[in-house]
């Protein structure tokens, strides 16, 4: 349920699970009986999965960059890594270099359409009792800044249906 509710809440959470080992010959009895037991039951509330074969170690490090990007784009959300559990409990025999820094970036946030944006400004400036209902915006401090000033720009009422903390609770 926290992966669901990581999920409906748009929380990005980075999961990192394992199967049984791919490789039949490694498998334990347990693992026998479900090899992919760790990777199993997360009811599609993932933004991202990968798996990666047993023995690629080296494409860990690109992978989590990856899913990291995944993670972090609007609208965000957890991500789960399953790796092979063989290949997590063998020895480095080597360096894993890391990806450089500029291998995976985190998208630019989404803009609106400013053409859209100047219609919905003129809508509500001629509103006669706009009331302003928030769910998501204060995920990001400039929303919840902009919020406040466009709440006192148009002299709306503010309804924060408390998905997250929208709006401070004792502004005027």
């Amino acid at each position: 349920m926290a992966v669901y509710y990581a999920y409906t809440d748009r929380a990005p959470v980075f999961i990192v699970g394992a199967t049984g080992p791919m490789d039949e010959t490694k498998r334990r009895p347990a693992d026998r009986l479900d090899p992919h037991g760790a990777g199993a039951g997360r009811s599609g509330a993932c933004l991202y999965e990968v798996g990666l074969p047993a023995t690629v170690i080296d494409g860990v490090p690109e992978s989590f960059a990856r899913a990291y990007g995944v993670m972090m784009t609007e609208p965000r959300g957890p991500i789960y890594m399953c790796y092979d559990a063989w290949l997590q409990e063998q020895p480095l025999g080597h360096d894993v270099p890391l990806p450089p820094k500029t291998a995976q970036k985190v998208p630019t946030p989404l803009a609106p359409d400013p053409e859209a944006l100047e219609r919905a400004a003129k809508i509500l400036a001629a509103a006669k009792r706009p009331v302003i209902i928030a769910e998501f915006v204060g995920r990001a401090p400039e929303g919840f800044h902009a919020l406040v000033e466009l709440a006192e720009t148009l002299g709306a009422p503010v309804w924060d249906v408390n998905a997250r903390l929208n709006f401070p609770s004792r502004h005027r």
